[in-house]
């Protein structure tokens, strides 16, 4: 995935995590405004909250799931990234694997295999055949 994909990753689930608080918010808002106590109050958003403290909890949803939806999404695009890095990794080996071998199929003893990391199993395989 491109860059700009995976930012628009993050913040399309941190939408979706806003829209989500906010219908959730809104139909507790209905269902509450709809009870006998708002009724009989001055119909105040600010006297149902004194009237119900934890009111607030319903308020500040939508903000709390947009960062629900968020935070995941980021640590997805972080474990998409070193997929992607390590894929690049591996392709790059598999390329100087391949070029070995064939420099090996065309008779030539000479050829490196080209990498880098001395604990590679395959890196052993290269100083062994010089050896011979």
């Amino acid at each position: 995935m491109k860059k700009k994909k995976l930012k628009r990753l993050t913040w399309i689930y941190a939408l979706r995590g806003l829209i989500f608080g906010l219908v959730v918010s809104l139909v507790v808002l209905l269902m509450a405004a709809n009870s006998d106590s708002f009724h009989q109050s001055e119909r105040t958003l600010s006297d149902f909250i004194k009237s119900f403290p934890s009111f607030w909890v319903i308020i500040i949803l939508p903000l709390l799931t947009a960062v629900a939806g968020f935070l995941p999404s980021l640590q997805f695009v972080n474990v998409i990234k070193t997929m992607k890095k390590l894929l690049k990794d591996q392709e790059a080996r598999a390329k100087s694997i391949l070029v070995f071998v064939e420099g090996l199929g065309a008779g030539s003893t000479n050829v490196e295999i080209g990498i880098e990391d001395k604990d590679d199993i395959i890196a052993d395989i290269d100083q062994a055949l010089a050896r011979l």
